[in-house]
């Protein structure tokens, strides 16, 4: 009921009822009209204050949370596909995918897309700069100032 089959964006009700009483917002954060957040209730999302998301990100956190700190900027055409914890005063350029989730490949009988996914958590200290189209995955830690 939460999510129509094989489609990875939550109902419309989940969305404009139950999502806006569950997930944290900061004061003065913006989410950009064109921005699409597949956020469920079952995994937690924050959004810092005076963060922003920009237009054709997509920040999903249906296989783990979502943590964005503030004063913190997600650039045009970024994925968050959680577990991510993004600290403070981070900056990402347009079009980088952080993606805490990766799908099995070892067994060549099975499609990849069939066998078991993988999560582990992806952290980005405060005050980076990460710069356009790069690609973060699973387990990766990036410290301050980096």
């Amino acid at each position: 009921m939460m999510r129509p089959k094989r489609d990875p964006k939550p109902r419309y009700w989940m969305r404009v009822f139950l999502n806006p009483f569950v997930h944290k917002k900061g004061n003065g954060a913006i989410v950009r009209r064109m921005a699409r957040l597949d956020i469920f209730p079952y995994n937690k999302f924050s959004l810092g204050k005076e963060s922003i998301i920009e237009d054709f990100s997509v920040i999903n956190n249906g296989v783990g949370d979502v943590s964005i700190g503030g004063n913190t900027i997600i650039g045009i055409g970024c994925i968050i596909i959680g577990p991510v914890i993004i600290g403070s005063n981070v900056m990402l350029a347009q079009h980088i995918v952080m993606s805490g989730l990766n799908h099995g490949y070892e067994n060549v009988s099975i499609p990849p897309s069939q066998q078991d996914v993988d999560c582990k958590l992806i952290t980005v200290e405060e005050n980076v700069w990460i710069g356009a189209n790069a690609v973060i995955t699973a387990g990766v830690t990036i410290g301050k100032h980096m």
